[in-house]
């Protein structure tokens, strides 16, 4: 992007600045995309980026650019909030699947990457003309205010960085077109205008489509006509080109999954300037095309001192796209319902979208507020219990644990590790059937009657006729099974480095995601030996499980041993003091307990903490993460109380099944 106004030199954000803008738009943006969606700055490897999106589940948007300078620090944030509605929108609605099938059909990777290219042109302004259908007031005007400014700041297509180049000329009247309808500067090659004449239609049908699976093949037939523009050229300076194109324009591609959604049919603000530029460049190939042809010099010819620009000018020309078009569009230009004038100008008539004049203002006021805040209930309560209220119960009660040095921190969920997109990925394909499955076990018991060889007689079966021995009724009392909590340990000792560290911590994840749903109370601690501290225990979620405190398990670094006897029973306190009826502990680990024992002497340790809990009315169980002797959670916990997971996607079946056995008997 060129900057053509005097650089700002503003302050940059401080952490908390940034942090509260991250939550505020992962609240959205989570609310939008119905799964956890992470907000983090750009990638190193992308610094120069204005936003994009990684793995489906992390928005990135820069924290810091060169491009910011244009603007005051408010209007600055404002942008990056539109950045992030944009990236979350095609969360919403683009068709990810049948993109991918699509592409996969096309054998060479440069033209897939080329496809995936013009794609993600025609579905950003296809996108933002559905957004008022899912998000508004602030988010809305913020999408409005980045749209109008990277427009403010583009050039001339004919200008110096592209005159007479076809491709180029052709990308940056494609983005143009899109993001406001006018093509600034017309066109200086004919070639540019002529590809941009057969396209428009179909892009705009494409951007006014609300099947997203239909805009797939709008946009292949774009990219089907438009690949003779670099047909036979080098595939590393063709993607060059289209990156300096599109990189002033801060369009990168989206991934994710799914199906998107499908809004109502909207009418886009910048229909009406998209229709006069199709108009208005077709007149200009017109002109062209007779001059050429000698029958019209200069393009017009006298009628009464009135000058005329005749269409067409008697040449053959293939209108084949426009034709499908118009007979679908009527009201589009040269369509039934068309106004005979024609406008040729290609001047900027003036913003497309009204937005809150005093947006900066008020957006900085609410980030203020949102400071002090936490913003949504994220932050716990004055109230909140501390997590070193068990410490003094455990030394007093189990003389084992005298003169151990204890640690308990409560992490940040900004301090996010490298795999944290792969978790929060993988975690929103397994949440759901997990909750599918919860819900049958804790929503649906209820209370009611079944028919029994022994009880009272039921008349109504006796009535029936029916030929059975099951004459008796039996009144069914419900479970309850509801009124539970559940504690949740996390083994973090070094031996959970790699693999399963990413395993434990979806694990963790998933469970406090699904529990959040059902509504029932989840704590979440991390347990390991570091830093010269016997216990250092980190609290992720505690009973409240909001989203700041779920995304904190992810920031989990495991390091040094662990003395999981000691959690166990410090997290049995805790579970004392729980008023619910059913109180459940599930442990996460290798199954490997260390630092004090040899492995028997640990493994006695935990098992006599897990009687302890179960003896305290707590029902305990384990999930083995990629452990290779699985005998050992046989003697911690019993052969039906623990599973073990080795795919991600064991986790949702096994859990299920775990708990359902675990309570079957509440």
């Amino acid at each position: 992007m060129n900057d053509t106004k005097k650089p700002k030199r503003n302050r940059p954000l401080t952490e908390e600045e940034w942090n509260a803008e991250k939550r505020s738009m992962e609240t959205l943006d989570t609310f939008l995309a119905g799964r956890r969606i992470l907000v983090m700055d750009v990638s190193l490897w992308e610094i120069g980026e204005l936003g994009y999106t990684s793995k489906g589940s992390v928005i990135h948007v820069a924290r810091e650019h060169d491009y910011y300078r244009r603007f005051t620090r408010e209007e600055a944030a404002v942008f990056r909030f539109g950045v992030n509605v944009h990236e979350a929108l095609h969360q919403v609605f683009t068709d990810f699947d049948t993109f991918n099938a699509t592409a996969e059909t096309i054998a060479n990777p440069f033209e897939q990457e080329m496809f995936a290219r013009i794609f993600n042109l025609i579905e950003d302004p296809a996108i933002e003309n559905f957004a008022g259908q899912v998000v508004g007031g602030f988010a809305l005007d913020a999408l409005h205010f980045t749209i109008e400014k990277i427009y403010e700041e583009a050039q001339p297509v004919s200008g110096p960085q592209n005159h007479g180049q076809a491709l180029e000329e052709y990308l940056e009247a494609l983005i143009q077109f899109g993001d406001r309808g006018i093509v600034k500067g017309g066109f200086s090659s004919d070639t540019a205008r002529e590809y941009f004449n057969r396209t428009a239609p179909i892009i705009y049908r494409a951007i006014n489509e609300p099947d997203g699976a239909e805009r797939v093949r709008l946009s292949l037939q774009v990219y089907q006509e438009a690949k003779a523009l670099w047909a036979g050229q080098s595939s590393g300076k063709i993607k060059k080109r289209f990156e300096e194109v599109a990189g002033r324009y801060a369009k990168n591609r989206t991934v994710g999954s799914g199906k998107g959604k499908t809004p109502q049919k909207a009418e886009d603000a910048r229909n009406g300037r998209r229709k006069k530029e199709m108009e208005a460049q077709s007149l200009k190939e017109d002109e062209a095309l007779m001059r050429d042809a000698g029958l019209m010099p200069g393009g017009e010819e006298e009628n009464g001192g009135k000058r005329v620009i005749r269409k067409n000018g008697g040449q053959n020309r293939d209108f084949s796209a426009d034709k499908v078009f118009l007979e679908q569009n009527p009201d589009s230009p040269g369509g039934a319902d068309a106004d005979d004038t024609n406008d040729t100008d290609d001047t900027d008539d003036g913003p497309v979208f009204a937005y809150d004049p005093h947006i900066a203002e008020k957006f900085a006021e609410a980030m203020e507020r949102y400071l002090l805040t936490g913003g949504a209930g994220d932050k716990p309560d004055d109230g909140t219990e501390k997590p070193e209220s068990y410490s003094a119960v455990v030394w007093s009660q189990h003389r084992q644990f005298s003169g151990i040095k204890e640690k308990n921190i409560i992490p940040s969920a900004d301090d996010i590790p490298d795999g944290g997109a792969d978790i929060l990925n993988a975690a929103a394909w397994i949440t759901a059937p997990l909750v599918t499955q919860l819900k049958k076990i804790f929503m649906d018991d209820r209370g009611g009657k079944m028919y029994t060889q022994r009880g009272r007689i039921s008349m109504k079966r006796a009535a029936s006729g029916r030929t059975t021995t099951r004459m008796f009724e039996r009144r069914i009392l419900p479970g309850d099974k509801a009124d539970m909590c559940l504690m949740l340990l996390l083994d973090l000792s070094g031996s959970m480095r790699g693999a399963k560290e990413l395993q434990a911590k979806l694990a963790a994840t998933v469970l406090c995601e699904a529990f959040a749903v059902l509504k029932i109370p989840v704590y979440c601690m991390g347990f390991q030996h570091i830093h010269g501290f016997d216990a250092y225990q980190t609290h992720f979620v505690r009973w409240k499980n909001t989203t700041e405190e779920r995304m904190s398990i992810l920031s989990a670094r495991p390091d040094g041993n662990n003395l999981d006897s000691y959690s166990i029973r410090y997290a049995t306190e805790v579970l004392r003091k729980r008023t619910e009826k059913h109180k459940l502990m599930c442990v996460i680990s290798d199954g490997l307990p260390s630092h004090y024992f040899t492995g028997e002497d640990g493994i006695r340790e935990n098992t006599a903490a897990i009687q302890g809990a179960r003896a305290s009315g707590a029902e305990v169980f384990g999930i083995a993460v990629d452990a290779g002797n699985t005998g050992t959670f046989t003697q911690m916990y019993g052969a039906d109380h623990f599973i073990s997971i080795l795919r991600p996607n064991d986790l949702a079946d096994r859990a299920a099944d775990l708990i359902k056995t675990v309570v079957k008997d509440w």
